[in-house]
């Protein structure tokens, strides 16, 4: 497949996630154009409206799918781990007798999901797929079995089952990293008197919990309440979308980040290997007189940049678990150095008279959902009708969705922290004394499939007042890791280097993109 440099940044949209799944165990599968998918492995189903389909013998072309449409009941035993699922419009008209041959050209394809049959959930989809894009999406595929790591999973209780409400304390793979997380939880609901969550490994790590309770916030009604990552509750009633917003390339991107849509800004595929960061710069409009604003970032982590510390782990060989048990030990502001050196959290600055200005970074968010994050800004004295902030990461390290500023003074709250009055786990042991207190005993998750059920006592509801509830917990993980073979030492003391980090993922990405893509001119 030939494939010319003008959409390449679109391509990036589909090549990074087929290439990679952090969280889970993954094995990359690289197809040639002309090979059929082995169906045992990969279970194509096609939705055209309410009717949904199998394809089989999917072949790709410059501009188009090709395969053979089944019923679903045709075959209804295959073994599957991983489902790539195919939603096409209108525009495409499924023969009424099957089986059949099918082409399905690719600007009828409307969204494409990702389906791991085993956690039952979709692990990542894409909307609006640029042409192109589909094709390599078809040509780089990935085979799923259970098994790496990200960080803890929270369920929510909705009223008639659990819900994913997203992950806690991501990035915190080292004790020393071990930290406050402030989940927003909302889809909770109150049943009998109780809020009811569920904390689960599902993941090839080691989870250590040390806290978990409710913050519970009753606010005025119209107002939307999130926690800063120092615990302090901010209110946001008079959102404003950037005027404008560019990459550091120039590019305009205002649209993509100007509404929550699960439409994200990713980045593009790097041309060569210079260690540049990438990054929005995002102008408001400035109200008179004000000298402070709440920035409000959605987004997450990329399964890109999972992949990439995962292959810098690597480097380790058989050494990495000494390596590991030295880190335990490291002070924590090596760490958050050496991080932000390299890209890895989303820092943000403001332009105070014509100078950037370091303010503070969020913590990384987790790939698998987008977290909806808050940051006080103190905007100077300047005199000016606009502010411009930047938020500075390594490419493809970030994604993304919406960003706003509310100049809104912070409304009075109630909050209430309360206490679990029970945490029961999968074999019906009490764990509650382990998650209590922010002290040195932990609730420790070291299987797959290991969970608790944690119950809190829902305050009487302030009349008059909407309510928020965010999950406060602390911890840290570890993803379980065997690294073989000898340690590649001279890579690993030049990652130390500021910014080395970012050209090691530039040099991963360039390499896997031209074993899969051919690029011509």
């Amino acid at each position: 497949m030939h494939i010319n440099k003008s959409p390449i940044r679109f391509i990036s949209l589909l090549l990074v996630p087929c290439l990679l799944i952090a969280c889970i165990a993954h094995k990359r599968t690289v197809l040639p154009i002309d090979q059929r998918l082995p169906v045992e492995e990969k279970i194509v189903v096609l939705y055209s409206g309410a009717d949904e389909f199998y394809l089989y013998g999917v072949e790709i072309t410059d501009s188009l799918v090709r395969g053979t449409v089944r019923s679903l009941d045709s075959v209804p035993s295959i073994p599957r781990k991983l489902e790539l699922r195919i939603y096409v419009n209108g525009t495409v008209a499924i023969p009424g007798s099957l089986p059949a041959e099918l082409s399905i050209p690719f600007t009828a394809v409307e969204r494409v999901e990702v389906y791991d049959v085993s956690v039952g959930r979709t692990v990542f989809y894409w909307v609006g797929i640029p042409a192109i894009a589909v094709g390599v999406f078809f040509v780089v595929l990935i085979a799923v079995a259970a098994g790496s790591g990200s960080c803890p999973f929270v369920y929510a209780f909705d009223g008639s089952s659990y819900e994913f409400a997203g992950e806690v304390f991501g990035g915190a793979t080292f004790p020393p990293l071990e930290r406050h997380d402030y989940l927003p939880l909302t889809n909770l609901k109150s049943v009998d008197g109780e809020y009811r969550v569920k904390l689960a490994n599902e993941l090839r790590e080691i989870q250590h919990t040390n806290l978990a309770e409710l913050l519970v916030i009753d606010r005025p009604r119209g107002a939307e309440v999130l926690v800063d990552k120092y615990g302090v509750p901010h209110t946001l009633t008079e959102l404003q979308s950037p005027a404008e917003a560019v990459t550091l390339r120039g590019e305009d991107v205002t649209d993509v980040v100007a509404a929550a849509d699960d439409a994200p800004y990713m980045g593009g595929i790097p041309e060569e290997v210079n260690g540049d960061l990438d990054g929005l710069v995002l102008t408001f409009a400035r109200p008179r007189d004000a000298s402070a604003a709440k920035l409000v970032v959605q987004g997450k982590n990329s399964l890109w940049l999972d992949y990439v510390f995962g292959e810098f782990c690597e480097l380790f060989g058989d050494e990495y678990g000494d390596w590991y048990e030295g880190k335990e030990k490291e002070p924590t502001e090596k760490f958050r150095r050496w991080s932000l050196e390299q890209g890895i959290p989303l820092a943000v600055y403001v332009d105070d008279g014509g100078e950037w200005r370091f303010v503070d970074y969020f913590h990384v968010a987790g790939p698998i959902s987008a977290k909806r994050c808050v940051m006080r800004l103190d905007l100077g004295a300047a005199a000016s009708d606009e502010v411009r902030v930047k938020l500075e990461f390594g490419p493809l390290f970030w994604e993304i969705d919406y960003v706003a500023l509310d100049f809104s003074a912070d409304l009075p709250v109630q909050l209430n922290s309360v206490p679990l009055t029970a945490a029961v786990d999968q074999d019906g042991l009490n764990v509650s004394e382990l998650l209590l207190a922010d002290d040195d005993r932990y609730y420790i998750q070291s299987e797959i499939g290991e969970h608790a059920f944690i119950t809190f006592p829902a305050p009487e509801a302030v009349e008059g007042m909407a309510r928020t509830t965010i999950l406060h917990s602390k911890g840290h993980y570890e993803v379980l890791r065997n690294p073989q073979g000898k340690p590649d030492l001279k890579l690993l003391y030049s990652l130390k280097k500021p910014g080395r980090f970012i050209e090691f993922s530039q040099e991963l990405y360039l390499n896997i993109y031209r074993d899969t893509v051919t690029i011509g001119n």
